[in-house]
């Protein structure tokens, strides 16, 4: 009885983790998931008029590249990404998300946001913050440590669907390369924590990529914390520019 009890809550399990890929949302306030319409998450988006947005997509031979209300209008950016069985590539600078810092805050930050989308439906995304890591004295601007709210939030989702520890590697710079305010060098670092894994459902295969990368020097200690986040459904059907899901 135990053990047929153990079976279907492993069972139960192995079928959460199988959707969690397409309905976790990595930033819970706009509608970006795995397979989910452009349209909502633009229309999700706060200021998102503010934003600057290019797609990239393959037409009558060429490749185009059209920045949005600039070269493309709202429309034919829409009528472009939606269409059937084509690939378009959008990318987007100067968004704003509200994340905690260090001291518990929420700080409207800016983040990046790269989409690969077939018919109008997102089959990747990736999604990066350029953090500081200590407080900017100067700007009375608390910073956002080693372990970001953020990235603890990614961590947690990516948890939920893959047992895989992170992969962790330093690197030092062989030569001084930081020069100070007073003029002397000093060796920079890069600390990397990376967690990958490849979720496999129904035949489909989904590529989810989570790190954190340090940089500083032995001057100023860490000064910034990029984090990103990649979810990619590497099963899909792709021939050039064309793509079937």
């Amino acid at each position: 009885m135990k053990k047929l009890l153990g079976i279907l809550v492993l069972n139960l399990l192995c079928s959460n983790l199988g959707l969690a890929y397409e309905q976790y949302k990595p930033l819970s306030k706009i509608d970006l998931k795995l397979w989910g319409s452009i349209e909502d998450l633009y229309q999700s988006i706060p200021n998102i008029n503010k934003a600057e947005c290019e797609i990239r997509f393959f037409y009558n031979g060429s490749y185009m590249r059209e920045t949005l209300n600039s070269t493309i209008s709202e429309s034919d950016f829409f009528l472009v990404a939606n269409f059937k069985n084509k690939e378009a590539n959008i990318s987007c600078d100067k968004l704003f998300y509200e994340i905690k810092d260090i001291k518990g805050k929420y700080k409207n930050h800016e983040y990046t946001l790269d989409l690969d989308v077939c018919g109008g439906r997102i089959y990747s995304w990736d999604i990066r913050f350029r953090l500081a890591y200590d407080e900017l004295t100067l700007l009375q601007k608390p910073g956002f440590g080693a372990n970001p709210n953020i990235l603890k939030e990614w961590i947690n989702g990516f948890q939920n669907y893959s047992n895989k520890e992170p992969e962790i590697k330093s690197q030092r710079s062989e030569k001084k390369d930081f020069k100070d305010v007073k003029g002397k060098f000093h060796k920079s670092f890069v600390d990397v924590k990376s967690w990958s894994d490849i979720i496999v459902k129904n035949g489909n295969k989904i590529q989810v990529t989570l790190s954190s990368v340090i940089r500083g020097n032995d001057a100023l200690g860490p000064t910034t914390n990029f984090v990103s986040y990649t979810v990619n459904d590497v099963s899909l059907n792709r021939t050039g520019y064309k793509c079937k899901g």
